[in-house]
């Protein structure tokens, strides 16, 4: 269901539109459309729990170049803010979400999927039961937000399914969620998201606390990729106040026929994780290390 519905537009503006009480339905929705905006727009749906994550994503781009929503806010959406694509359709490229909120969301606050390129997340605050943001295209820029979970299950930002190439997360401030940052690949029989290329992501600037893992990476323990350089660089964050029982500052999981390799920690701030760096999964340590690893760099970081 869409509330307001722009397919194969090209410079159509929504602007300062109010919907109260919804029930399910995504409320602005561009699908194939060319420089839209959605702007000054207030969305609030009913308090009411919903298992899937799809029946209430207010704010959506699919298939469209140059969009944005500006100024938008959702209340109590499951992912309310989401960059997708269309089945035979173009990929979303050059998309944005800026100075937005989603306030009490019930799983990801932002969310792009694979095949978006080159899009933007920045100047957004999430309020989250479930997950901050999730990045799974190309090229994205995620500057700038402010991020408090609830949960201590969930992730602050999220590299997800094999994806955020080319990723540059930065000056973002993310707290009370489980782990300020999750990397990680997924693998079956019928779904192949491991990683074949590095990643050439950097974290940089950014504020994590009061989370009870700072950096979560999860190989695929079915991959037959057994061997893959991540390419991740991590410089000049600050990660602070952990909380909860088996905190860690990176945990790798996996297991020993797995090689990772290709991780840069560098020029960090780090307080409160009192104990040194162990290969093994002791508790309270700064390294969790589940899988083989090479090329790791820890420099002039201060504990």
């Amino acid at each position: 269901n869409h509330y307001i519905l722009t397919q194969y537009g090209k410079d159509c503006k929504i602007i300062n539109c109010t919907c109260e009480d919804a029930i399910i339905g995504n409320f602005t929705t561009f699908s194939n459309c060319l420089n839209c905006i959605g702007k000054d727009n207030v969305l609030r749906y009913e308090v009411k729990d919903y298992t899937n994550y799809y029946e209430r994503n207010g704010f959506k781009i699919t298939s469209s170049q140059g969009c944005m929503f500006d100024n938008c806010t959702s209340y109590n959406g499951t992912q309310p803010f989401d960059i997708t694509y269309v089945g035979d359709s173009i990929a979303s490229s050059f998309c944005k979400i800026v100075n937005c909120k989603a306030i009490n969301s019930m799983y990801t606050c932002f969310t792009t999927h694979p095949g978006t390129y080159r899009c933007n997340i920045t100047n957004c605050i999430g309020n989250s039961n479930g997950d901050g943001i999730s990045v799974r295209g190309r090229g994205h820029i995620v500057s700038n937000n402010i991020l408090q979970g609830t949960s201590v299950t969930d992730y602050g930002i999220c590299l997800a399914e094999g994806c955020g190439f080319e990723t540059v997360v930065s000056n973002n401030n993310i707290k009370g969620f489980g782990e300020g940052i999750r990397i990680n690949e997924t693998y079956s029989a019928t779904r192949d998201c491991s990683y074949t290329l590095p990643l050439n992501a950097t974290f940089s600037g950014n504020i994590i606390s009061t989370v009870n893992t700072g950096i979560r990476i999860d190989r695929a323990t079915s991959t037959t990729k057994t061997n893959i350089a991540l390419g991740i660089s991590f410089i000049g964050n600050v990660f602070k106040d952990f909380v909860g029982d088996n905190k860690y500052l990176i945990y790798v999981t996996g297991n020993k026929n797995l090689t990772t390799s290709g991780i840069s920690f560098q020029n960090n701030l780090v307080d409160c994780v009192n104990s040194g760096i162990y290969n093994t999964s002791s508790v309270h340590s700064l390294l969790r290390l589940e899988t083989n690893i090479e090329n790791l760099r820890i420099s002039n970081n201060s504990f």
